[in-house]
């Protein structure tokens, strides 16, 4: 829970900071869905895999980590993790590249925000081997790039277990969907 409230805390830093405004009432619905979301998702966890849960608590970089490893981690920490929330934040307040979204798109934003944290911990929950509300479209668009920072992790992640997890190619011929289902 401490890290929970750590990431949440600093989402809220970089929000606020980029905005010049703690007045900004959708960066709030944001952080308050945020840390429900994730909290619920990480008692779903907690209760079947502890380790888990533990393990996934600690920091994404470490000493034994590959540094093409490192380099894809830290490139979606950089890119999404810090960047959104300062783009966000930078673009609402000060750039106004972009009109705010309609409500409903901003609604439909949390509800697919909501939705993405929830696969995840659904995730978390089924496999034990997986050991991270857009209100502006330029935050929107710019989450183009961790998404395929995500997606290249994902590949030599699966290439690796492939190479190294015994049984893990029959997992991967038997589950063929195994991040967006029935899709990929």
């Amino acid at each position: 829970m401490f890290r929970l409230v750590a990431d949440a805390g600093l989402v809220a830093i970089l929000l606020f900071l980029s905005a010049g405004t703690v007045g900004w009432w959708r960066a709030w619905v944001l952080l308050a869905v945020l840390l429900a979301v994730r909290a619920a998702g990480a008692l779903a966890v907690y209760r079947v895999n502890p380790d888990l849960l533990r393990e996934r608590a600690n920091l994404p970089i470490h000493k034994d980590q590959r540094s093409t490893d490192r380099v894809l981690v830290l490139g979606v920490l950089a890119t999404g993790f810090l960047g959104l929330p300062i783009l966000a934040g930078l673009d609402v307040f000060h750039w106004h590249v972009l009109r705010a979204p309609a409500p409903a798109i901003a609604g439909l934003g949390l509800v697919l925000f909501i939705l993405g944290w929830s696969i995840k911990s659904l995730a978390l929950r089924a496999n034990a081997f997986a050991v991270s509300v857009v209100e502006s479209f330029v935050a929107a668009f710019v989450a183009v790039v961790p998404i395929c920072l995500m997606v290249m992790r994902l590949r030599l992640e699966e290439d690796f277990l492939r190479r190294e997890l015994p049984g893990y190619t029959a997992y991967a011929d038997r589950v063929r969907s195994r991040l967006i289902p029935g899709i990929w």
